[in-house]
């Protein structure tokens, strides 16, 4: 690490510093490794996880690396975080609402489209598979699922993200 100081009083007192930092466990290297390559190391290092363990984690951090991808990972703060998560809990990026639309139209086209719309829903796999007809009301819109989970256990009455989905497919129509 190569800083500039303009006393020598100024170099002992930051070299002091970083001495005690380095003892203490505290010292931290400058170094430019970005969010991006951070995260696709991290991905690359879960050997024993399932597969779809890591497909799960990779769609988790995907709204970070499309954000802050090409952002060092020493810059990144607390109000990069607290910014991206504001974002996605009012509804998500653009991309997001667009690619919603495109999943839609297709799923309108597709034999088995109905299940893109629960799971776009916020139901889960195990949610879709338990559904009974005595499940479904046509005429209300729904915001509960009475749908157990993955066998037979689940949250029945959960509240589901529904608003973005229902708004994009209006939007689609």
């Amino acid at each position: 690490m190569r800083r500039r100081f303009a006393t020598e009083k100024q170099a002992r007192d930051a070299l002091a510093e970083i001495g005690q930092q380095a003892a203490t466990d505290q010292f931290v290297p400058r170094k430019a490794v970005t969010v991006e390559e951070l995260c696709a190391d991290w991905l690359a290092s879960l050997h024993n996880a399932r597969a779809t363990t890591i497909n799960a984690y990779r769609y988790a951090i995907a709204p970070l690396r499309e954000r802050h991808g090409d952002l060092p990972v020493q810059k990144l703060a607390r109000p990069h975080l607290d910014r991206l998560l504001i974002d996605l809990r009012d509804g998500g990026s653009m991309t997001a609402k667009g690619e919603i639309r495109r999943v839609l139209r297709a799923a309108d086209k597709d034999r088995n489209g109905h299940l893109w719309y629960l799971a776009l829903s916020g139901l889960r796999r195990g949610e879709i598979a338990g559904l009974r007809w005595s499940d479904v009301d046509l005429m209300a819109a729904p915001s509960r699922s009475r749908a157990p989970g993955p066998g037979g256990r689940g949250q029945r009455g959960r509240r589901r993200p529904q608003d973005t989905v229902i708004a994009a497919h209006a939007a689609a129509r």
